[in-house]
């Protein structure tokens, strides 16, 4: 579900009212059950639309598990402390006024414009090891995201990274909504043994899509390019994936092994923590500025 919080501001208003204590002012994203717009607190005059309120679009307001992912958004946030992740700041699920959510208004773009765009080699590392940070702290609390694509990922103009759009996030073992209900992710970035079971989902089917996010930012082209959905899936379930040299000639030696190691087939063969990808892309930012020098 798609909740992109900075994606240029939509000419149509969503709803020109207020829900709750906020003033809903312009739509700036569609997502598959709900509406992004810029608000500001009732009241507020003065205080500019800072802020972002996530509400779910009308046909699916009684939609049970549109409302439960919406929900476990505010869970996440309530046991998850990170700069790397959004931040809920108000919610309201209760009496007549429709649910929301509100967040912190992002600027700045989404991953898949820079990936066509690349630039130093050091910069790309760095991104990559913001978001391995975020989910760092999800899976520290017994979260998975769930949903790590380039749209869930806001970089802003200093280079700061943030994960948005929780509402795939599961708690391993703990998941109140039944999960053959609804596709645990985005195929293009999901683990081969999501299309075989979402029971088999672990901490290692969000190293996998951000080992995805990795050749993509760092080579500059799509892994699997093809827009057949049948093929994407096949290919990830069975297609070795290219080498990054091939695009990236002059990547380190350790970086194209992590990325590799990150797609690999069999969960057990990749890394066994996201903190270890933290811990070694770290090391490659360093070594690259220091080579770049």
């Amino acid at each position: 579900m798609q909740s992109t919080l900075v994606q240029r501001q939509l000419r149509t208003p969503a709803r020109p009212s207020v829900v709750g204590d906020w003033r809903i002012g312009n739509l700036v994203a569609r997502g598959s059950f709900c509406d992004v717009s810029r608000a500001q607190p009732v009241g507020g005059k003065g205080i500019a639309w800072d802020y972002a309120i996530k509400t779910l679009r009308t046909e699916y307001a009684d939609d049970r598990l549109a409302l439960e992912m919406l929900r476990r958004e505010v869970r996440v946030s309530q046991q998850v402390a990170s700069p790397r992740l959004a931040t809920v700041l108000a919610h309201d699920f209760a009496g007549d006024e429709e649910a929301y959510v509100v967040f912190p208004y992002l600027t700045g773009v989404t991953l898949n414009h820079l990936v066509p765009r690349r630039g130093p080699l050091a910069a790309r590392i760095w991104i990559l090891r913001q978001m391995a940070e975020g989910l760092s702290a999800l899976h520290a609390a017994g979260w998975r995201h769930g949903d790590v694509k380039p749209e869930n990922v806001i970089i802003d103009a200093t280079g700061r990274v943030t994960l948005i759009d929780l509402g795939f996030a599961t708690q391993i073992g703990v998941d109140e909504v039944d999960a053959a209900q609804y596709q645990k992710g985005t195929p293009r970035y999901m683990a081969p043994e999501l299309f075989t079971s979402t029971l088999a989902a672990s901490d290692a089917s969000d190293i996998y899509s951000l080992g995805v996010l990795a050749f993509e930012l760092l080579s500059g082209h799509r892994l699997f390019d093809t827009q057949d959905l049948a093929k994407i899936i096949a290919a990830h379930k069975a297609q070795s994936p290219p080498p990054l040299r091939r695009f990236l000639p002059h990547a380190p030696a350790h970086l194209a092994t992590l990325v590799a190691r990150m797609l690999a087939k069999d969960p057990l063969r990749r890394p066994e923590t996201i903190d270890d990808v933290a811990d070694q892309l770290r090391s490659l930012e360093f070594e690259t500025i220091g080579n770049a020098g």
